[in-house]
This record gives structure tokens, C-alpha cells and sequence, in this order.
């Protein structure tokens, strides 16, 4: 199990390079195998998660387990449901013209912490691996990705040298996981001009799957995003062909009031709660259990051992 143990001295090296993609670290699923059947069901899933992870928390992990589950749903009875899940950091966005890189070793760190818990609950059939990338846009990863896997092997981890021969074998299977509000601007033309939505986007739909995590904020949230999906499938979405609908997946894990209360848990939230904290605001509330119910205990245990977010 490899060990990261400088992450400045990491994101350093990869914003001078000329590399668009790193893979950092691996834990490699005790079971790695390819499909001998040909049909899409048995197919290695790569669940692709690109977030600030500003910090991570559970709604990451949320989404992340009911892919699995639902490509565990599709998988021919007996077989294993293989997947590897990538855990991409940004150190460049398509809303934030100017990054903040000195926030991000502290990202890395918890991101790591994040990979290892998700591969204790997940290592048999699971792998985990963790990337760095210079691109914005999705369309640009999915791009950089496939490039980056068909290259030859040289000397990559065991994690990335099985994703190589899958994908020379036609056997994986590229799935985005996102947010609904992300969904909405992937469709946004504004990110694309003077280019059309098809001629930009055409490729990575039809190559990959959107996976999305519906959400419950009251308000009718889940019937107007099961709406919109709707709509795309009757071609009401301007610019956004119909057929399209069939590459984006909602996930609906809502079966109680946890699983409805981690669609709602974000990244800000625990920021602007911590802020309180620390500026004493909020010393009366107990920000040990506010932190436990929306991330990991090695996250929070990082988070207040180091007072990350006093500002």
C-alpha cells in the first residue's frame, strides 16, 4: 500500500511539468481479473469522481457507493463487479480563472485519507487510485484519459498497467460521477462557444456514462431533476440531442433520512461551520459531532488536529 508523504513537494512537481494527468497513488483490489464474456454487463467500471474535495465528506462517498451498487445491479449473476474508482483533484477549474495552489497539499492529504477508507470498506473488488489533473472542462479529461491509457506501459502501477489492457480489450467502462448542478452546466453552451453543444460533447457522451446523484433539498428537488431528464429525452433542451439521455444515469438513493441528509452535505457548508468555530461564533456548538455526521473520522480528526479552514 503505497504511502504519500509529501503532498506539497507533489503538487509542485506536477504544476511545473507539462503533464495534463498524474496518477499519484494506487490501492490495487486484491481481486483483479478481465471478463471472459463480451457483452457491456461485465464490464470493468471506472467511476471517475473530480471534485475540490474542499474537504472531502460523506455526500463523495455517497455517490461513490451507489454507483457500485447500481453496476453491481447489471453485472450476469456469479461475476464480480469490477471497478476502480479515481479520485481527481483540479488544480484548475472552469468557474475559477485563478486556483488557489496553496490549499491543495492540504486537499491531497485528505484525499488520501478519503482512498484508504474507501478501500477498506470496497479492496476485495475495488480499487482506488488517485489523480491530479491541469484540466477544466470534462470533455478535456475523458479526452486526456483515453489518450493516457492507450499509451504503452511505462513503468505504471498495477492499478494503471490493468486499466491499459482493459481498455486495449474494449472492456471498460468510463463513468462520470457528478452532481446534479454539475450535470446542468456540463449542458451549458456558455463553456463551449463558438463551438455547438454536439460538436463539443458528442464524443465524451457517447464514450462515457453520466452518473448522478439525485438530491433532496425539499421543494420538489427529485421530481424537477427527473424532469429535466425528461425533457432531454424529448429534445426540449436546447442544442442537447435526445438520444443522449440514454448515456446519463440518476441515482435515487433516498431511503431514509441519512441517505436524504447526505444529498444535501457540502464542502462549503463544513467550511463556513469551521470558520465559525474557530472565529468563535459557534464555540457552543459541538463541531466534533456536526464534523462526524457529514465526513470520515480520520478526516475529521485531520481537519481539527491541524485547524484547517481558520481563516
Amino acid at each position: 500500500m503505497p504511502i504519500i508523504k509529501n503532498y506539497q513537494s507533489i503538487i509542485d512537481e506536477f504544476t511545473k511539468n507539462s503533464s495534463k494527468i498524474k496518477f499519484i497513488s494506487h490501492l490495487a483490489a486484491k481481486s483483479l481479473a478481465i471478463s471472459n464474456t463480451s457483452d457491456d454487463y461485465n464490464k470493468h467500471n471506472v467511476l471517475f469522481l473530480d471534485s475540490s474535495f474542499n474537504p472531502p465528506h460523506k455526500g463523495h462517498i455517497s455517490i461513490i457507493e451507489n454507483a457500485i451498487n447500481h453496476y453491481q445491479k447489471k453485472v450476469c449473476s456469479g461475476s464480480p463487479n469490477l471497478n476502480t474508482i479515481v479520485l481527481s483533484l483540479s488544480v484548475n477549474n472552469a468557474d475559477k480563472i485563478h486556483p488557489k495552489p496553496e490549499s491543495f497539499d492540504k486537499r491531497l492529504q485528505m484525499i488520501d485519507l478519503l482512498s484508504k477508507d474507501l478501500y477498506k470498506i470496497n479492496g476485495e473488488n475495488v480499487s482506488v487510485l488517485i489523480c491530479l489533473t491541469k484540466l477544466a472542462k470534462f470533455t478535456d479529461k475523458y479526452e486526456e484519459l483515453k489518450k493516457y491509457l492507450s499509451l504503452p506501459d511505462s513503468g505504471d502501477d498495477i492499478v494503471v498497467k490493468s486499466l491499459k489492457k482493459l481498455q486495449e480489450a474494449d472492456r471498460l467502462n468510463l463513468a462520470f460521477l457528478l452532481g446534479f448542478d454539475t450535470l446542468i452546466r456540463i449542458f451549458d453552451s456558455k463553456y463551449y462557444k463558438p463551438k455547438t453543444i454536439d460538436e463539443s460533447l458528442n464524443e465524451f457522451i457517447q464514450g462515457s456514462e453520466l452518473v448522478c446523484l439525485a438530491r433532496d433539498n425539499g421543494n420538489d428537488d427529485i421530481l424537477s431533476q427527473e424532469a429535466y431528464i425528461e425533457s432531454i429525452k424529448s429534445g426540449e433542451i436546447d442544442g442537447v440531442p435526445k438520444h443522449w439521455a440514454s448515456r446519463i444515469v440518476i441515482l435515487n438513493p433516498i431511503k431514509d433520512e441519512n441517505s436524504k441528509f447526505l444529498t444535501t452535505v457540502s464542502s462549503s457548508e463544513i467550511r463556513n461551520s469551521l470558520g465559525r468555530y474557530y472565529g468563535n461564533e459557534g464555540k457552543n456548538e459541538d463541531i466534533d459531532e456536526f464534523l462526524s455526521k457529514r465526513t470520515i473520522p480520520s478526516i475529521k480528526d485531520c481537519i481539527l488536529k491541524n485547524k484547517y479552514y481558520d481563516n
